[in-house]
Parts: C-alpha cells; structure tokens; sequence
C-alpha cells in the first residue's frame, strides 16, 4: 500500500503568509509480488531458526549421554519433554562448532546436515555405552591433534578402524533403548515445531509461485492485446496512405485528360485554319475516341485501385478485430 508524506519547508513560518509552500514525497509503492516475498523471507527465516534449534538439542542429546560418571552410577534418564529439554538449550559452549544453516541452502542440503549431526549424536551414545568405543574415539582425536601440529590431515587408513567399530556396534545393538531414546525425542521436536512451520513455508511457496504464473500470463495477454491494436493502427494506417496515393494518382490521370483534350481542341483550331474540314473532321474523330479510351481505361484503374485498397484494409481491420476480441476474452479471466 503506498504512503503519503508531506514535508513543510524551512521557509513555512513566512510562507503562510503569502501562501503554503508544501511538497509531496511518495513512497514507493509495495506490489503484492513484493509483500509476499517480504513474508515468505520470514517465514523461511523462521523456519531456519527452528532447525538451528534442532541442531542444538542433538548436540545437547550428544553430550548428555557420552558422558558417563566415573563411579559407574547410572546417570538419570534424559526427560524426553520438549519443555523440559528447554533447559539444557542455555549452555552456549556446546554450540561452537555447530554447523551453520542459511537461507541460500536448499532443503536437502539441510537435511543432509541434520542427518551428519543425528548421526554424531548416535556416536555419542555409543561412547557412553560402551568404553572401548570411547577410548578408540580418543585416541583418533589425539592421533588428529599431532596432525594437525605438523600440518597433516587424519586419513581414511587412520579413521577407518574406528567407522568399522561403530557399524559393527550399530548393527549388534541397534535396539538398544538409549539409541531409541534419542531417536524419539529429535522425531517428536521434529514433528510439533519443524514440520508444521515447514509445510506453512512450502504451502506458500507454492502460491506464491501460482501467482507469479498467473501474473505472467496476464502480462502477456495484455501484450498480445496491445500488439494487436498498435497492428490494427497501423493497418488502418497504410489503408488511408494507400488511398491518398489513389486519389492523387487518379487527379493526375484527370489532369493529363484535360490536357490532353486542350490539345486536341487547339488542334482542331489549326485544321479549320488550313480549311481541311474533313481531315480534320475524321482526324479529330479519331483522336476523340482515342482520348476517350484511354480516360475509361483511366477511370477503370482507377476505380480497381480504389477497391483493392479498400478491401485490404477491411480485411486488414477485420483480421486485427479478431486478434482483440481473442485477447480481450482472454483478459476477462483474470
């Protein structure tokens, strides 16, 4: 919706005296178009926020189930309440090395990201539950800090007994209840917080695409329509030069007659002159007839001309009218 705002010139305490001195500023006009990229940016936004929330708690699921206490006690099982999860949302230091997520990434690239951090937090539990695993964990951590002091990088050789341990951990306890566990609390967050501002998101995507479309289609419609009427102008254009041309060309057939006929009366003059009355008389006869053919055939062309040139532009306008009903009927769906 476009605003008005009106600025008072310094000079407004004396101009009201002699008269308002006012001007107006318009803001820019929002289109529709423009409203709903505005929202669906927010909504987006939204949506990602939501998902940096989800990579928290599967870092916070992480960490709170690798570590278990020293005297073997078993540690209280995590709540699996989304209000009671709020708690642990607070402690900032396990959020360093989150990955980020940004408005440019496409759906799968985010996912592919929530599926890396799920499967970490997996490992975690697996630390927690089995202390082999943990300490094979630690010694590739070391082995990657020594690495990293001479300049190096971890290799696939180096990783690879440690991926083969937790595979063979995953598929031997792949019902363990702590696995369950954390698989139920990131499928319930996911459920009630993610998905319905997820599916908001795409249902208005979708319509705003539907809009665009339908707005394209429009514009082109009344492009057509106005190509058609500049066409039908420009027909009805030509028509009226090319009658013009056949008006002045037959003007100039009557003027050649006329002058023709002026010649043959001089003529005539001059043979009455010279007394060759019947000379003059079969010689005029013949010229006149001569004179008269030639004017017909004249007039005849003329008239042709005149015709073609009519019939064209009607067919011209005829053909064009058509063009804008087509378009104007089109026009009326929208």
């Amino acid at each position: 919706m476009s605003q008005t705002m009106q600025a008072v010139s310094p000079n407004s305490m004396s101009a009201n005296s002699t008269g308002s001195s006012i001007t107006s500023n318009k803001v820019p006009k929002i289109t529709r178009l423009d409203q709903r990229k505005i929202d669906g940016r927010a909504k987006k936004l939204a949506l990602i926020e939501k998902y940096k929330d989800l990579l928290r708690v599967i870092k916070i699921m992480e960490r709170y189930h690798e570590n278990v206490p020293e005297n073997g006690s078993k540690k209280k099982k995590m709540p699996l309440a989304r209000d009671k999860l709020q708690k642990f949302l607070g402690s900032a230091q396990i959020y360093r090395r989150l990955p980020n997520i940004t408005e440019i990434m496409t759906n799968e690239e985010i996912e592919r990201i929530i599926e890396k951090q799920k499967m970490k937090m997996i490992q975690g539990v697996l630390r927690g539950e089995f202390p082999e695993f943990k300490e094979k964990t630690i010694q590739l951590e070391r082995l990657k800090r020594l690495k990293k002091e001479q300049n190096g990088e971890l290799s696939d050789k180096n990783k690879e007994p440690l991926r083969i341990m937790r595979n063979k951990l995953l598929k031997t306890h792949k019902n363990l209840q702590t696995i369950v566990n954390v698989r139920s609390v990131i499928k319930e967050y996911f459920d009630a917080i993610i998905k319905p501002l997820k599916k908001s998101f795409e249902r208005y995507e979708q319509t705003t695409q539907a809009y665009i479309k339908k707005n394209e289609e429009k514009k082109k419609t009344q492009a057509k329509a106005k190509q058609a009427k500049d066409a039908e102008k420009e027909a009805k254009k030509k028509a009226r030069a090319a009658e013009r041309e056949q008006f002045t060309k037959g003007v100039r057939l009557i003027k050649q007659f006329r002058a023709r006929q002026r010649k043959l009366r001089a003529q005539e003059v001059k043979e009455r002159k010279k007394g060759n009355e019947k000379a003059y008389r079969e010689k005029a006869k013949k010229a006149h007839k001569d004179a008269e053919k030639k004017a017909r055939a004249a007039e005849r062309e003329e008239k042709a001309a005149k015709r073609a040139a009519e019939k064209e532009a009607i067919k011209q306008a005829a053909i064009l009218t058509a063009g804008r009903q087509m378009s104007s009927k089109n026009l009326a769906k929208f």
